[in-house]
């Protein structure tokens, strides 16, 4: 039985040629730094249907397994100094090109030049929704979330943490179908496709065109495990020109609502340090450390975040600026009708109007517009100075600027009173009732300036936490006696039943972006499910001076 091997494909977009493909230049570690140094291709392998390229600048002491594979010979070297890089391209019957990497050859190719979600549209079209292993999840979002589950059995997507309204899989494994295990096995990837094989050259003209009809095939939506995974469309390449332009004109007119960033893949918690983007460094990815940056020129955003590993000081991550943005858009087509999107990962979605359309409905009644009756002020200009507010217990000053003092400022101890910054430990882990309580209306508000740092699914989350907290029996468990020993402490009075839940938006911007409705329709599903009235959850928008 022939030995099989792990082969990673690519597949280059349309229009881009085998030349326009390949890089000029290349990293390389120069006594202990990194230079580019320009890349010395040689063609070992030329026919009408192949390409083969070896990059001469590396050297190895060893006969790679692709050189025979390849049917190549003299490539013999008696110095090992890197893992050798070859890419072979293979030019299908429609005109297409898929690109098979050895060693670092991925290296050789241009990024842009790489369709995207290739692997992945491959993998979903080849393996038995009955029989997933794993399944790398995202939700974009404000504060986008990345996860990888892998289960100890075979089994359905439904089993796996995945909702289908706000998370997207960007990469799964399964046991293939049996029709497809003559070509190849253990399918996996992104944008890149991972497979194992045991044919020679010979069949790869044939595997490579299966590969391709499943890329371009939708059978996976036939199959009741398979068809919920990302039921969005990508915008089309002029839909995507156009939302880029207005994006980044929005970015240079200092506009940086409802846009954030997130890291593009996994950082290894064990390496992750820092980030570092041209001279600035910073820990948190957060478009307010960009806000000093000269984005005149949209090449800007192709430079890279470079992710820092603390233990040897280097970069091995690199990601464009253009790739970590979170952001929604929207565009008219020839119509009129007015297109929702979200980008996410360098991939703009389009949101279908019948999701949209009912997003948009169902959260139409929880928005609180006429907000004269709260009592609340507007954020002001002096809340960015300090400001004395009381003592502390060891007796010195207690200063509060910000969110802090717009809440100390809206309180007064008889109808409204202070509970922001006066946590308890529940379960070991610190927990705010709410920033403001009024006592009237029975109102618990939360309350979040919605900046570029600040996270609106860590707003509604702290709402929903204070709530199933609220709902134990204050006989029931030790640590949840707290809760209602504190609000009776504060407030002079036990914890009322009918309570509302409001949340404040300190914004001018009186929308939220797609990713934040659908990730407040899904707390209010958690609320009703805990028995809370939904007719007492609302979330309304406080004037913000400082815009």
């Amino acid at each position: 039985m022939a030995k099989s091997h792990r082969f990673s494909v690519r597949l280059l977009k349309r229009n881009w040629t085998i030349k326009g493909s390949l890089k000029s230049h290349r990293a390389r570690d120069v006594d202990g730094k990194k230079v580019q140094q320009k890349i010395n291709l040689q063609l070992i392998l030329d026919n009408d249907k192949m390409e083969a390229y070896l990059d001469q600048n590396d050297s190895y002491s060893y006969s790679p397994w692709w050189v025979g594979f390849l049917g190549v010979s003299g490539l013999e070297s008696v110095k090992s100094r890197a893992i050798p890089s070859c890419i072979l391209f293979l030019k299908l019957k429609n005109g297409r090109v898929l690109a098979y990497s050895f060693g670092n050859g991925y290296n050789l190719l241009r990024t842009e030049s790489i369709e995207e979600s290739f692997g992945l549209n491959v993998t979903l079209n080849v393996i038995d929704g009955e029989e997933i292993k794993s399944l790398n999840i995202y939700s974009p979002s404000d504060n986008t979330k990345q996860k990888q589950e892998v289960s100890s059995i075979l089994t359905k997507v439904n089993n796996f943490d995945f909702n289908d309204s706000k998370d997207l899989v960007e990469k799964l494994s399964g046991i293939i179908k049996e029709k497809y295990k003559k070509y190849f096995f253990a399918p996996t990837g992104k944008d890149s496709l991972s497979i194992k094989s045991d044919v020679g050259l010979e069949q790869l003209e044939e595997i490579s065109e299966v590969l391709f009809k499943r890329f371009e095939s939708e059978d996976y939506k036939k199959d009741d495990n398979l068809k919920d995974i990302n039921k969005i469309s990508k915008a089309t390449d002029l839909e995507r020109d156009e939302l880029y332009k207005k994006l980044f004109g929005k970015i240079n007119d200092g506009d940086f609502s409802n846009i954030f960033l997130a890291d593009y893949e996994v950082v290894n918690p064990e390496n992750f340090y820092t980030y570092q983007f041209g001279r600035k460094k910073f820990h948190n990815l957060d478009i307010g450390e960009f806000k000093e940056v000269d984005f005149s020129d949209n090449k800007i955003f192709d430079r890279k975040i470079l992710v820092k590993k603390c233990e040897d000081d280097s970069y091995p991550l690199k990601w464009s600026l253009k790739k970590c943005l979170v952001a929604d858009g929207e565009i008219k087509d020839d119509r009129g009708t007015v297109k929702k999107f979200f980008l996410s990962k360098g991939i703009w979605y389009h949101v279908e109007d019948d999701f949209i359309s009912e997003v948009e409905e169902k959260i139409k009644k929880y928005k609180l517009e006429d907000i004269n009756k709260l009592g609340l002020s507007v954020y002001k200009k002096d809340y960015k100075n300090k400001k004395v507010v009381g003592k502390k217990q060891d007796g010195s000053d207690l200063e509060e600027y910000g969110e802090g003092l717009y809440n100390f400022e809206n309180t007064d101890g008889v109808n409204k009173f202070l509970f922001d910054k006066k946590t308890i430990r529940i379960k070991n882990n610190p927990l705010e009732i709410c920033d403001i309580y009024d006592k009237n209306e029975n109102i618990f508000f939360h309350i979040k300036r919605k900046n570029s740092s600040s996270s609106l699914s860590h707003l509604w989350n702290q709402g929903l936490v204070s709530e199933r907290v609220a709902k134990v029996e204050s006989s029931s468990c030790e640590e949840e006696k707290k809760y209602h020993g504190k609000f009776e402490e504060i407030c002079g009075c036990s914890l009322p039943n009918n309570r509302k839940v409001y949340f404040g938006i300190i914004s001018n911007s009186k929308d939220l972006p797609i990713f934040s409705k659908i990730s407040f329709m899904e707390h209010v599903y958690n609320f009703k499910s805990m028995g809370c009235d939904e007719k007492n959850i609302k979330y309304f928008y406080i004037n913000d001076e400082n815009k």
